[in-house]
């Protein structure tokens, strides 16, 4: 991976590129991985100075931050080189052993970066900014950790697929201390180490494809039960049983939780079917879809959002599409007029955002479940595929400028 960029919680912590500009004004040149592109990919003008490039930890009134020149890493973050793989065992009395299911453990990651400062005094402020930076701000999900941002390689342009994310990140053990040295003109070099872990172990890529936005108003008119089509589903009976001779009757297992709101019978829906081609996707990775659904300008109802794996890339006709076959369902009774509805397989979380005339957005969780409204599981994709998707909805709440668009997002455990 490339040492020289690091995001954290929306703010950036490494800049190689600004540490060694600022550092150079100073006539020092630090010895790190230069990558002249940086600037441009991030959206940035060319560094000059800490208070004209208006920099992360720069603050007007505190004159001690113009003398602060950031943070510079040639080392690496230790622990995204590395699978989280895991798989345990069961010791069999008679001799052997049984293999546990495999499992991705929590991802431990340590930096080691060096501040710049051109005074003691800014190192101190450049310590105590590196200390609140590293909490989180309104991009983080609080409890649930933040957003981390690397990039694979040193970029050459915008979009050329080298930036890596990874979610659920937190503070481990915060910043320690290293050694100091002292450079020409007071500058002040000091090696900090920050431990973090990621409890999503997954790193991600951008989406492949399909960021088009198809409108839901005008799909198919369909008069049926969406569940009807379950009634065929059923798994063959054991064909070995005696009906002589029956097994015992074990003892009922408890109720799956079902939801309470799930929308049942035969009513009208407006159907409509998008396929997502991968066709630039890597040979050796796993795809996660991102769906998004926006109602428009009336509440939606009796959504249903259903997947396919479409390696074939073939067409997502109503006679090609099986819903025995499917991925599973992701089934929401209601849906609020003029929101945004994100089913994230990235994060595993799915959230339904208002916007308010006063207050700004107001995030709520979906009522979100599985097929005849059980419990519902992100689908995944272990081989490289496109996707096929149908959403459902009643046709009398479905507005003519309801939208949906599918993102779909490589995964990997290491980088």
């Amino acid at each position: 991976m490339y040492p020289g960029y690091l995001n954290v919680g929306c703010n950036e912590i490494i800049n190689n590129e600004r540490a060694a500009t600022y550092a150079a004004e100073y006539g020092i040149q630090l010895n790190c991985d230069r990558c002249e592109a940086l600037p441009e990919v991030l959206g940035h003008a060319p560094y000059s100075n800490p208070a004209a490039d208006d920099a992360p930890w720069y603050d007007p009134i505190v004159p001690e931050s113009v003398e602060f020149l950031g943070v510079w890493s040639n080392s690496g973050i230790d622990g995204l080189g590395m699978s989280t793989l895991t798989q345990g065992s069961q010791e069999r009395s008679q001799g052997g052993g049984v293999p546990g299911a495999p499992r991705r453990a929590a991802r431990d990651m340590t930096v080691v970066m060096t501040l710049v400062a051109a005074s003691e005094c800014a190192l101190v402020y450049g310590l105590g900014w590196l200390s609140r930076a590293l909490g989180g701000d309104s991009c983080s999900a609080g409890c649930r950790g933040m957003e981390m941002a690397v990039f694979a390689c040193c970029p050459t342009a915008p979009d050329d697929g080298s930036l890596r994310y990874l979610y659920d990140v937190g503070v481990a053990r915060g910043v320690q201390s290293g050694a100091r040295q002292y450079a020409g003109d007071g500058l002040v070099l000091l090696q900090v180490t920050v431990n973090l872990f990621a409890g999503n172990p997954w790193i991600y890529s951008d989406p492949l494809a399909g960021e088009e936005w198809v409108p839901l108003g005008g799909g198919e008119l369909v008069r049926q039960d969406p569940d009807q089509v379950y009634q065929r589903c059923l798994e063959p009976e054991p064909c070995a049983t005696d009906p002589l001779c029956p097994p015992p009757i074990l003892p009922p297992a408890p109720p799956a939780p079902v939801s309470p709101c799930y929308g049942m019978g035969v009513a009208e829906f407006r159907v409509t079917r998008l396929s997502v081609a991968a066709d630039e996707y890597p040979a050796w990775t796993t795809l996660v879809p991102v769906i998004e659904v926006e109602p428009g300008g009336a509440d939606m109802r009796r959504l249903l959002v259903r997947f396919w794996a479409n390696p074939a890339g073939g067409e997502c006709g109503v006679d090609e599409l099986d819903p025995c076959d499917s991925c599973g369902d992701a089934n929401v009774s209601y849906v609020p007029a003029e929101s945004v509805l994100t089913i994230d397989g990235r994060t595993e979380r799915s959230q339904i955002a208002c916007e308010t005339e006063f207050v700004g957005t107001a995030l709520a969780r979906p009522d979100l479940y599985g097929q005849q409204g059980g419990l519902y599981r992100y689908p995944y994709f272990p081989c490289p595929s496109g996707l096929c998707v149908e959403v459902w909805s009643l046709a009398t709440d479905t507005s003519e400028d309801a939208r949906a668009r599918v993102l779909l997002v490589p995964r990997t455990d290491v980088i």
